[in-house]
């Protein structure tokens, strides 16, 4: 078993491990955190080396972005309405093995209508997000009322693929996709609501493109059953810690 790096903390000589490095700078140093920063803030910067106005750049036009405390670091893009609709695209413009007309609204329309959309859920600010079923419905409640997520970080439906199963090319629309952590979040029923589908074949389908998900692109992914949202905020945890330092290892999680 590998030990926790140890970072020092940015006040006095003491090394620490990441999360034990917040609650040490919360505790010992509160007199010494900056105005409107965090002990959380004040390490990510100290890791990661950001000092005085220096912070990370808009992927878009190059500008500094703000940092966002319920994510645990500085945002992707700036606050430019153009930034943020440009890199959505480049998103969808980057994925791989996609047949272009899914990249469409209206494909996607096409697309969701074979899944019997059950409903838009309107979240906080007023955005309205498609669900297709009541534990989308619950998820996308939980990410809003509970986690505070912004409308704007989440994409309902999710990234498309396309992946291979039973010798032929199949599309998957997952049901979300967080942005800022590079989450895609299928939602299942089972555990003691088991699907009452045929079971061979569903299940076949859903290796399958979690198989594709896993070798084939760079997501980090989480299976949700049985409606168990303590299994996205304990991800939700683990992936803030991991971008503290801005690991690059992915994070998969397939509860059953």
């Amino acid at each position: 078993m590998t030990k926790d790096k140890l970072y020092k903390c940015p006040f006095c000589d003491i090394k620490f491990n990441k999360s034990d490095l917040i609650d040490h700078v919360s505790d010992k140093h509160d007199d010494l955190i900056p105005k409107d920063y965090s002990a959380f803030r004040v390490v990510y910067d100290n890791i990661n080396h950001i000092t005085g106005n220096i912070t990370k750049k808009c992927v878009i036009c190059n500008k500094p972005t703000s940092w966002n405390e319920p994510k645990g670091k500085y945002n992707i893009v700036c606050n430019s309405k153009k930034c943020k609709e440009d890199y959505i695209k480049s998103l969808l413009a980057s994925r791989k093995n996609i047949n272009p007309q899914f990249d469409t609204a209206k494909g996607q329309e096409e697309l969701l209508a074979n899944r019997k959309i059950s409903g838009t859920y309107k979240m906080s600010d007023g955005i309205e997000k498609t669900y297709t079923g009541s534990y989308e419905k619950k998820c996308l409640e939980f990410m809003d009322k509970i986690l505070h997520l912004n409308s704007e970080d989440i994409m309902a439906p999710g990234v498309t693929l396309e992946y291979d199963y039973d010798g032929k090319k199949h599309i998957y629309i997952s049901d979300f996709y967080y942005i800022p952590y590079n989450l895609v979040i299928e939602v299942k029923d089972g555990g003691d609501n088991p699907n009452r589908r045929d079971m061979v074949e569903y299940r076949n389908k859903t290796t399958a493109k979690e198989k594709y998900i896993i070798n084939k692109t760079n997501y980090n992914y989480i299976r949700l059953t049985d409606n168990d949202l303590s299994q996205l905020l304990a991800v939700f945890l683990e992936l803030k810690m991991k971008y503290l330092d801005n690991s690059t290892e992915r994070i998969i999680r397939i509860n059953d």
